[in-house]
């Protein structure tokens, strides 16, 4: 399955750059990032709280574990859990109140 990634053009990396020179130059510098798609909003929003400031490895070892322990990630199905119980899957007890 190809990946698919959030399209970032040349427009938006020029408006960050004339809002903050600093940060410009070192866009500038960089490649193009890559932020994956994940298939539905309500799978991004859960994948987004586990990952917030932990390195891209961590966050995708989370997320997989994530997956593994409550598939069909759902609107319902989650709903459906306590915070300890998505809490026992690795997350953080205040992330897991989040989701």
């Amino acid at each position: 399955m190809k990946e698919k990634y959030f399209p970032i053009t040349e427009e938006e990396i020029s408006y960050l750059c004339k809002r903050d020179p600093f940060f410009g130059a070192v866009i500038t510098k960089m490649e193009k990032p890559k932020r994956e798609l994940l298939p539905d909003f309500f799978s991004s929003l859960i994948f987004y709280i586990i990952s917030q400031q932990i390195s891209a490895k961590a966050a995708k070892t989370k997320w997989s574990r994530f997956q593994e322990c409550f598939s069909p990630v759902t609107s319902e199905h989650i709903a459906s859990l306590s915070p300890k119980e998505i809490q026992k899957c690795g997350t953080t007890l205040k992330r897991s109140v989040y989701i």
